[in-house]
């Protein structure tokens, strides 16, 4: 937070010198509105990296929240604020500190769902224009159905194979690790669901059980968790729970085989 403040007041004092007197970011930009009128869009990438990074410390975040509340909430300098992250803000916003939201998502993306990855016509016309097969393409990297039938691919992949000129995984072993943190949890009926899902079977999953603090889990928890991160897709429709395509097979396959559950296939 002191970092935040300091960085960022640093960089308007290049170009409101004369209202920069403050130490605080929040009463700075005050400061700048009320002489100027010049109002402010922010964009804070990875927002929740403190509750995914510092699971424990409670403390810690509830200084965040109260931080993003004081900087953001019901200020006239705030022209519009885009956050993103894997966790819901919503759940966050204790006692309604960060309740000024609206949350999209890949089981709630509103109607934005075209814009959270590449469409299927935009990976058509890109196949097209590279010479690359989209039969290939799609059931390597397809597979997740939005909102109003809308399918959606991943960027980074579609675009990875398109400069290699080749159909591979590139999530690495982070990727994989992380996975398979989750998977040795081991909750009751998990295994089970992960298999079937691996043999192209749907699961049932309650969404609204997830209680979003990378802690508290049970088998539902780590499925929904699954759909925030892109490992699994979700039918709203169904309320099922589905594994994609090819690449995120893969990627369960290696996961479970490096698990600690007694399986071989």
């Amino acid at each position: 937070i002191l970092r935040i403040n300091r960085v960022v007041i640093k960089e308007l004092k290049r170009e409101y010198a004369e209202y920069c007197d403050e130490t605080h970011l929040s009463e700075v930009l005050n400061e700048i509105h009320a002489y100027t009128h010049q109002s402010f869009i922010f964009i804070i990438d990875e927002w929740d990296c403190p509750f995914r990074e510092y699971k424990d410390d409670k403390d810690g975040q509830k200084q965040y929240i109260r931080f993003l509340s004081d900087l953001l909430k019901d200020q006239s300098y705030v022209e519009l604020c885009y956050m993103t992250g894997v966790l819901s803000i919503k759940k966050y916003g204790i006692h309604g500190y960060l309740n000024m939201f609206d949350e999209m998502s890949m089981v709630q993306p509103l109607c934005y769902s075209k814009f959270m990855g590449f469409t299927e016509e935009e990976v058509r016309e890109l196949c097209k224009r590279f010479d690359m097969d989209f039969n290939q393409m799609n059931e390597r990297y397809g597979g997740y159905h939005l909102e109003n039938e809308t399918t959606v691919y991943s960027q980074c992949s579609v675009s990875s194979a398109i400069l290699k000129r080749k159909l591979s995984n590139d999530l690495g072993e982070t990727k994989v690790e992380e996975l398979q943190e989750y998977l040795n949890l081991d909750f009751d009926g998990l295994k089970d669901d992960i298999i079937a899902m691996i043999a192209s079977k749907k699961c049932f999953v309650d969404i609204h059980t997830f209680k979003n603090d990378m802690i508290s889990f049970l088998k539902d928890d780590v499925l929904t968790l699954f759909i925030h991160l892109g490992y699994l897709a979700y039918n709203s429709t169904e309320k099922t729970v589905y594994i994609p395509n090819g690449e995120m097979k893969d990627m369960f396959m290696t996961a479970v085989r490096n698990s600690d559950w007694e399986w071989c296939f």
